[in-house]
């Protein structure tokens, strides 16, 4: 009965401590070299519904053990218990003895605080051997390539002053060039102008040797009259007609009493007709085109500045 009492006394003990959240340390070597690496792992195991915070440490053990790299891995042996590495790569460049700290565990559940023991970990120096260790002298610094950024930063003062030198010489020159070739410009020969009607009779015959209207060209007709109009009128009266509507043109010539009513009359005739050909796109008759025409004919003859008198003879201005 005794024997009995004892296996069911230390299954239970058994299972207990199982149940139990257990936090170990451990190191790969205990001896490295100055500037090698050894690896301590943490091996954490507590019950599944038990809630952990594990102080990771990010850059330092203490103060001459650096932090390498750290990873933190599950491992699903058990489903009733949470099992975790954590893993450090460490190293040292001071030679010593270094105790690693403990590395802490706090079950939130409970509040316990659980925690490893220290470590000794031992950080040697490279042993040189001077009779097999060939000795170099000391080499000279290396230059390290400039990047067009840091020449920038450094030369950019020089540069704007080397620009600002350039455009000085350029606005310098321009302008020596400019004052040389007014002294060495050519002599222009100035060839007297047409009188304006003598211009203004000679487009409105070649308009009316193209025949546009009476091949159905009525638009591109009234286009090319007005325009020769427009022209006699500003080489005639010096006046702005090529810029301004003909509004405005009956306007002016209604203010300034430069034509007499009969002209004024033809020279509304011509252009109201010729905006609504051009604009509205009116198609007038024939005999409208015929009119245009000669009252064309009529304002240039009757305004022109040495009036010529037309003989019975002289061919009638029929389109």
């Amino acid at each position: 009965m005794r024997s009995w009492i004892l296996i069911i006394l230390i299954s239970f003990f058994s299972f207990a401590w199982a149940q139990e959240t257990n936090i170990k340390a451990s190191l790969d070597t205990n001896l490295i070299s100055i500037g090698d690496q050894a690896h301590l792992k943490i091996d954490i195991q507590a019950p599944v519904q038990s809630e952990l915070i594990v102080p990771i440490a990010q850059d330092t053990l203490s103060k001459s053990i650096e932090i390498v790299d750290w990873t933190i891995d599950t491992i699903k042996d058990n489903p009733d218990f949470q099992h975790y590495l954590l893993n450090y790569s460490i190293t040292s460049f001071d030679s010593g003895y270094y105790a690693i700290p403990p590395q802490m565990l706090i079950e939130k559940t409970s509040g316990d605080t659980l925690q490893t023991e220290p470590i000794l970990f031992a950080v040697a120096t490279i042993a040189v051997d001077t009779t097999k260790q060939e000795v170099f002298d000391i080499k000279s610094p290396v230059a390290a390539p400039w990047s067009l950024i840091e020449f920038l930063k450094e030369a950019y003062p020089y540069l704007l002053a080397l620009l600002g030198l350039f455009i000085i010489a350029g606005i310098a020159f321009w302008w020596w060039k400019k004052s040389r070739k007014k002294e060495q410009a050519p002599v222009k020969i100035i060839v007297p102008k047409e009188e304006a009607h003598v211009i203004a009779l000679r487009a409105l015959a070649q308009l009316k040797e193209k025949k546009l209207w009476q091949n159905d060209r009525t638009k591109e007709y009234f286009i090319e009259l007005s325009e020769i109009l427009r022209n006699y009128f500003e080489n005639r009266f010096q006046v702005a007609a090529m810029e301004s509507t003909s509004q405005e043109i009956f306007e002016l010539f209604s203010s300034s009493k430069m034509l007499n009513d009969e002209v004024f009359v033809a020279v509304k005739q011509v252009l109201s007709l010729a905006d609504m050909a051009k604009f509205a796109k009116v198609k007038p008759l024939a005999h409208e085109n015929d009119l245009s025409l000669k009252n064309a004919y009529k304002i240039v003859e009757s305004t022109q500045i040495n009036e010529k008198v037309v003989s019975k003879e002289e061919p009638s201005h029929d389109a």
